[in-house]
């Protein structure tokens, strides 16, 4: 046997013995209290004191005996819950890590982290109430038959509400995953959503599954409050019931009888709440017949695919967009499931993604990826990748926070920096995934020349890109095409083979690819562009197929599981964090320690009473409050005016059977006499205003709990409802600068206490409150002198209170904090499984978890250990009371039976309820710290107004013309940063195509923010002649039409993702994809324009994507088009079908374009050069040109010489025909 299951063992045997001596504390004392009573109510009673001193002593010893075993048990079961919290989370990261790609699809990042923000927590406590399912039936047969047969119905009634609530408990988990997997993907497209006005659309969105799972909330609520009322009266009603039937019966209440049932109850009634909460030597790769599909898919990818490369070797991918070279990179990956033939890889592989993928920490580490760190290596790399200019003019160079995802960065950087990764790896098999499509032709040039043909000369390298004019520097050229799977329609395509070879042997085949060729290499003037494009563009049936195969459902094996390493998913201690990035792999927790960085606020001291205000009036006005308040003053007033009643009742018989004689009393109890003798009419009238108080406080108790619980889900909805609008109308910076997880934390965990703890610990402390308030009333009514120990009371367990506030609100806050980041870090690495899986990295990503995960526990064991010994103390300070209590009754002979039973029976009652108060008031400040944070993100400064007066004032159909003119503006996207457009002034009249070039980084996308007012500028913008920075956002935003450089899509329909808000006909629909030849394809499709788009397009390419963005601008019928590189990562083909169908739908609008590809500039009427935040250059391409020194000039001639003179070509034809054109008119 190991020692870790000795250890098991031992816990187990000891858990056994803590639980017996918590049931037999429990039990014996309502028996030692009513040996108590029944020693005091007789005759004989004050003859023999030390039997008195003896019960009471064993009273105060259960006392004891029960606070220390709890507390020790109640703390090692909390920290088994916790480690079997930290272990799921542990299996639950490192299982995504080896989701196969349609796994990932059908399982959302927010559904996980719901997972585990809110699921595993329960965990934590889950434990504690494990033992009741066999404690709580022993204790149960001690209790007396008549309360045995009542409390039988409870908990039946129980046991249905506990099977009840675990329905709305699995209903609210799903409602709780889809709201948050849609805000999940509202936050990561966000720039999307504003840039095109359509914040109103995923609000709606967000409401409606709000609204459902605030619909079950609500349901939960009132089940929770009628499940109070009755655990708060039951109690009541059983002794109401049990007197009843004594009385009615003939049989004699005594004050023994009456208390010791009340405790018995008590105790009864408390088990059952707790029973039921709820190769080759060479290093290379090759592809042998390889025949492959997405895990889960039912139609091949890749069919018949052979390819070979080896150390020193160029192997160069081209195809149309969605012909599977993508694919094919992810089956040498492991990501694809083979059907038949065969893929070797010998060696390392080092990844550099389509889309770049960077995590929240400097640009260093996100190029060392774990790796050590090498100066000289480091340096080289960042030469070869034109980095070192770009980190000059970083204030912190390399240390640079990049912000998740490289939010700061422009996209040229981001691909950069992913480069330099994969060639930091040092892998033998370099796998790049079209990594020069996001950088402009000169610096495209400079990296395929010094990275890909230098660095990377002795490795072998698969080249995956759309700019054929670096083919013929390849050793091998592998072409793919699509090839039909139906007769007559196109149905489904799949990824063939059509040519695999060196350059020499492909210009001498005939496959029909020379076309292509001289497309791509520019050398057809646009204008003459041939009518055959359609051929080469996948039919949406990639909307079939890439719907199908980028994310299919279901998985064969799980991607990753080359790594055969056992994950030790014990965390011991905490590490001390290095703050050197040199000689050894580091974790990227250590290095998130040295970097600076946005941090998240963290409020300090307590939590202001304003929040508790706002809360609440959230939840209802003022008449609201007052009634509730109201409610608990009277149920309070009946609840203990019901004991008080029944000690008054029992007082009498005592005092009435007293004066008869010993004689008398017994022959009269034998024959069943003696009550009516006594009096009983009286007996009946204390009968029935018992039951008049007792039914009192049923039916305000409920009322007043579902008055209580209605309140807070309304406030609930109204927070997370203002919370998400502020959200959504942050300005831009704000998600640039705090990362996705910690917005993501308010939305899931923050909301989800507020749903579901927060109530019930606002409830336990008011109710509590009260019933504490109302048993010092009495206590002190029976016997003055203790009110001494009761202030004494009051002011230690205010003294503690205080002590435990001060750090437990500050640990609670910076629990809250650390819990950020175990979010961030999953949704990073889900965003980079594939790089990280190729890069072989998952054991520095586990360890970089693991170490977030055990700052979190570190905090989250301080706060648990902290509210132990809050309790104990409590606990400790109430059993005192209770010692009080009985010794001062005992002390004076004096008092009656029933005051006596009444006075430690209220004790007990504090010695129960006290300390959890207490303990709940605290536990209430350390909720409401989320409702702080929530309206901390509520409070957030939004970006200018919607809709503004002077929207009023411009014309209908404005903008009629799309004149655009800048005047001195400026922009900088924080107040300390250097600006990075600087007194830019231009004027571009109606139709114009401007052409947008610069190095990466010379300011071409801030362009663009600035006219859609993302960031606001200084200076001023003009469109025409109206100020926009006048106009509200909506009605600028709406104006303008835009294709982004990150083309985004989201999960619903084709139509949705076209038309979000259903303006447009079905005719118009098909027009639109018509016109980007998807028209076809979309028809094959059996849902048509109803067909379903994965979350963020995952199953289209990112041509395709494009496309659709294309149809999208086109349904707009705006005067202004702005183009953001969304040629960077398509086909020559697909750009040429985009820029075709632009100059053709666009004709008579404003047009400005950012391009890396100079090609598609060519024939703009002006071309604008922008470097360091200058407009250096403004003119037509053909007059730049003929300056030699101009900038755009030098661009050009960066290019070979052919592609030059053919760039030179497109301008002069442009230029021609547009002068002649002119002239005629």
């Amino acid at each position: 046997m190991t020692a870790i299951e000795q250890q098991e063992v031992h816990f187990t045997k000891l858990s056994l013995e803590e639980r017996w001596v918590l049931r037999e504390a429990r039990i014996a004392q309502p028996v030692l209290l009513g040996q108590l009573l029944r020693h005091l109510g007789g005759v004989q009673g004050y003859e023999e004191v030390w039997k008195g001193w003896a019960f009471g002593t064993g009273i105060i010893l259960c006392s004891l005996l029960y606070l220390f075993t709890f507390y020790y048990h109640s703390f090692n079961v909390r920290n088994i819950g916790m480690k079997m919290r930290i272990a799921s989370c542990g299996l639950i990261y490192r299982k995504s890590l080896r989701l196969s790609q349609s796994a990932l699809a059908n399982s959302t990042v927010g559904k996980i982290v719901n997972l585990l923000s809110n699921d595993v927590q329960r965990f934590d406590t889950a434990l504690i109430f494990f033992d009741y399912l066999w404690i709580a039936p022993l204790q149960q047969h001690s209790t007396l038959h008549e309360q045995r047969c009542f409390m039988g119905k409870y908990m039946t009634t129980l046991g249905y509400m506990g099977r009840v609530f675990a329905r709305l408990r699995q209903m609210i988990a799903q409602h709780t995953d889809d709201r948050v997997s849609i805000q999940n993907v509202i936050i990561n497209a966000i720039k999307v959503i504003k840039m095109f006005a359509w914040e109103h659309r995923f609000i709606s969105l967000v409401s409606e599954a709000r609204k459902k799972e605030i619909g079950v909330i609500r349901s939960s609520n009132l089940l929770k409050a009628v499940n109070e009322a009755l655990f708060f009266s039951s109690a009541k009603l059983a002794i109401c019931l049990t007197v009843i039937t004594y009385v009615l019966t003939g049989s004699l209440v005594t004050a023994e009888k009456d208390f010791f049932a009340q405790a018995e109850i008590q105790t009864s009634q408390k088990n059952l709440s707790e029973n039921f909460p709820r190769m080759s030597n060479k290093h290379g790769a090759e592809i042998r017949g390889l025949t492959a599909l997405w895990n889960g898919g039912n139609r091949p990818t890749l069919c018949d695919i052979t390819a070979t490369v080896y150390a020193g070797e160029l192997l160069v991918i081209v195809g149309p967009v969605g012909s599977g070279k993508s694919s094919l990179l992810h089956s040498l990956l492991g990501e694809l499931t083979e059907l038949h033939g065969s893929v070797d890889v010998s060696g390392k592989i080092a990844y550099a993604a389509q889309e770049p993928w960077l995590f929240s920490d400097s640009v260093r580490q996100n190029i060392l990826f774990g790796e050590k760190y090498n100066p000289q290596k480091y340096a080289e790399i960042l030469r070869v990748c034109g980095l070192d200019a770009d980190l000059k003019q970083l204030a912190d160079g390399d240390l640079t926070f990049v912000g998740e995802r490289g939010t700061t960065l422009s996209g040229g950087q981001k691909a950069r920096i992913s480069l330099a990764r994969a060639l930091y790896q040092d892998g033998d098999v370099v796998l790049l995934d079209d990594p020069l499509s996001a950088v402009d032709a000169a610096v495209g040039k400079q990296l395929f020349d010094l990275c890909i043909r230098g660095y990377l000369r002795r490795k072998a390298v698969i080249l995956v890109t759309h700019q054929l004019q670096y083919i013929s520097a390849a050793h091998n050229i592998l072409v793919l095409q699509y090839i039909s799977a139906a007769h007559n329609i196109l149905v489904l395509l799949e990824g063939k083979c059509a040519f695999f070879g060196t350059y020499k042997q492909l210009r001498n085949s005939n496959i029909g690819i020379e076309m292509m060729l001289d497309a791509d290499d520019q050398s057809t003037p646009l204008s003459h562009a041939p009518s055959t494009v359609s051929s080469f563009l996948p039919p949406v049936n990639c909307l079939k197929k890439g719907l199908s195969n980028a994310s299919q459902y279901g998985s064969v094996t799980s991607p990753g599981s080359t790594d055969k390493t056992k994950w030790n998913v014990s965390r011991k201690g905490s590490r001390k964090f290095s703050e050197s990035y040199q000689g050894r792999r580091q974790s990227f927790v250590e290095a998130l320690r040295v970097i600076p960085r946005p941090e998240e606020q963290r409020a300090g001291g307590s939590v202001s009473s304003a929040v508790y205000l706002q809360y609440f009036l959230r939840g209802g006005s003022w008449a609201c409050i007052l009634l509730l308040i109201s409610l608990n003053i009277v149920t309070q007033l009946a609840f203990s005016g019901s004991d008080f009643w029944l000690a008054l009742w029992t007082n009498k018989i005592q005092e009435e059977t007293s004066r008869d004689k010993m004689k008398v009393l017994n022959v009269a109890n034998e024959t069943g006499e003696s009550l009516e003798n006594v009096d009983t009419f009286t007996s009946m009238n204390f009968v029935n205003i018992y039951g008049a108080l007792v039914g009192g406080v049923l039916i305000l108790s409920l009322g007043r709990t579902v008055l209580f619980f209605m309140m807070c889900c309304v406030s609930s909805r109204r927070l997370h409802d203002n919370m998400f609008q502020a959200v959504m109308r942050a300005p831009m910076r704000y998600f640039d600068t705090h990362p996705i997880g910690e917005v993501l934390n308010c939305f899931s965990k923050d909301m989800g206490q507020i749903d579901d703890l927060l109530p019930m610990c606002l409830w336990d402390f008011l109710t509590i409150s009260l019933n504490t308030v109302g048993i010092i009333a009495m206590i002190a009514f029976i016997n003055p002198y203790m009110l001494i120990p009761t202030v004494v009371l009051s002011v230690v367990l205010s003294f503690l209170r205080l002590l435990y506030l001060r750090s437990a609100r500050d640990i609670k806050r910076l629990e809250a904090i650390t819990r950020s980041p175990v979010f961030t870090h999953l949704g990073t690495s889900l965003d980079g499984l594939t790089t990280i899986r190729a890069s072989r990295t998952q054991r520095s990503f586990i360890k970089g978890f693991d170490d977030i995960q055990d700052l979190h526990t570190s905090s989250w064991s301080t706060s648990a250990a902290t509210t132990q010994w809050y309790g104990l103390a409590l606990d400790g300070l109430s059993s005192f009371f209770v010692a009080c209590v009985i010794i001062t009754c005992l002390a004076d002979q004096s008092h009656r039976s029933g005051d006596v039973g009444l006075a430690i029976y209220c004790a007990l009652m504090l010695t129960n309820t006290l300390q959890w108060g207490v303990r709940q008031s605290a536990e209430v400040e350390n909720q409401m710290t989320s409702v702080e944070r929530v309206m901390a993100l509520s409070e957030l400064q939004p970006e200018a107004s919607l809709i503004m007066d002077e929207d009023q004032n411009i014309q209908p159909g404005w903008p009629s013309t799309g004149e655009i003119e800048f005047r001195n503006v400026s922009l900088r996207y924080e107040e300390q940063q250097p600006l990075v457009l600087k007194n830019v002034s231009f004027h571009i009249t109606q139709g114009e195509k401007i052409g947008i070039v610069g190095r990466t980084g010379a300011g071409k996308s801030s362009l663009m923010s600035c006219l859609l007012r993302l960031t606001e500028p200084t200076g001023q913008i003009n469109i025409d002649g109206v100020d926009i920075g006048k106009l509200g956002l909506h009605t600028l935003r709406k104006n303008i039409s835009i294709i982004p450089q990150d083309p985004v899509l989201f999960n619903g329909s084709l139509r949705m993702n076209l038309d979000p808000f259903n303006k447009h006909a079905d005719e118009q629909l098909w027009n639109a994809l018509h016109d980007v030849q998807m028209k076809e394809a979309v028809r094959a499709s059996p849902d048509g324009l109803d067909h379903t788009v994965e979350e963020g397009g995952s199953n289209l390419s990112a041509g395709q994507r494009q496309l659709v963005c294309l149809a999208r601008a086109i349904l707009s019928h705006n005067r202004i088009l702005l183009i953001d590189e969304a040629t960077a990562n398509v086909d020559s083909m697909a750009d040429e079908l985009i820029q075709r169908t632009i100059r053709e739908k666009f004709e008579q609008c404003t047009v400005l374009t950012v391009a890396h590809r100079l090609h598609t500039v060519m024939d703009s009427t002006r071309v604008m050069v922008l470097s360091d935040g200058e407009v250096k250059e403004l003119d037509a391409p053909h007059s730049l040109l003929q300056d030699r020194a101009s900038l755009f000039s030098r661009l050009v001639c960066q290019a070979d010489d052919a592609t030059a003179e053919r760039l030179h070509n497109i301008a002069r034809e442009a230029y021609n025909k547009r002068n002649i054109f002119t002239t005629h008119f």
